[in-house]
């Protein structure tokens, strides 16, 4: 949806944290650590009963190490292996960094967001805008309807010509858990709202 050019790895950025759920792990881009997170968690469900979930898991998680392997991702956020099962819901967040579609600042296409896309501050806290997007991808050989919401917040001393984009993918089954999407949803905004600034804090 934001079509601003990633900045390159070597272009220096404030380094960020937000708070995450008991059990969840933050990977750096480069990280080899897909098949081992894949392996402990597919074991851990599969013991707990849900194989569904597993495979929800596994298609994002996949698709979350790809985008970080085909751009400049700075982060990805998945729920590791010794997440409580209460929190090991299908979803994955990466965080990136965009410059400006103009060169100059964020301000112009966050008006275009407002008004094309319906972007409102995430739960009054104007720091974000964020939005959503619904698609049908093929998980598991089924068609799951996907919500995508995406969290745009200005990088600091940057004079908003740089944002910080959070995306946070979320499957919706026809057949799961009605609760486990809004869950999910509920669950990343809550994180994605605690990011502070290392330079600012």
């Amino acid at each position: 949806m934001v079509s601003a050019r990633e900045l390159s790895a070597d272009e220096t950025t404030p380094q960020f944290r937000i708070v995450l759920p008991d059990g969840w792990v933050r990977y750096a881009p480069g990280t080899d650590k897909e098949s081992e997170l894949l392996d402990l968690a597919g074991s851990r469900l599969m013991t707990a009963g849900r194989p569904d979930l597993f495979a929800q898991l596994r298609h994002l998680t996949g698709q979350a190490f790809q985008s970080m392997r085909e751009s400049d991702v700075v982060a990805v956020f998945t729920p590791g292996p010794d997440t409580p099962t209460a929190l090991f819901l299908p979803v994955s967040i990466t965080a990136a960094i965009r410059r400006a579609p103009d060169a100059h600042s964020w301000d112009s296409t966050v008006t275009q967001l407002i008004r094309q896309q319906g972007a409102t501050a995430l739960g009054g806290d104007k720091r974000f805008v964020t939005w959503r997007s619904d698609s049908v991808r093929r998980i598991a050989g089924d068609a799951v309807p996907v919500t995508t919401a995406s969290y745009l917040t200005p990088v600091p001393a940057t004079r908003r010509s740089h944002a910080l984009l959070f995306t946070l993918v979320v499957p919706r089954p026809p057949d799961a858990d009605a609760d486990i999407p809004a869950a999910a949803i509920a669950l990343g905004e809550a994180c994605i709202s605690t990011l502070v600034w290392e330079s600012t804090s």
